[in-house]
């Protein structure tokens, strides 16, 4: 064998951990980027329906 060669399945659960850490980092960002997008849509349509609301006071009048 050659120093520094692993024999297959030698990786223990740590190396396995930090693979799976690689992987779930890219998919928490873009989790966060769609949390922070949905929160702006509502905010949005919240005043929408605030403005539809103030306009329905206004032409009741």
């Amino acid at each position: 064998m050659i120093s520094g060669e692993f024999e297959p399945g030698s990786e223990g659960r740590a190396a396995r951990r930090r693979d799976a850490g690689r992987t779930l980092a890219p998919l928490a960002g873009l989790m966060a980027a769609a949390g922070f997008v949905l929160l702006l849509a509502g905010r949005h349509e919240g005043e929408l329906v605030r403005a539809a609301r103030i306009e329905q006071e206004v032409a009741g009048r």
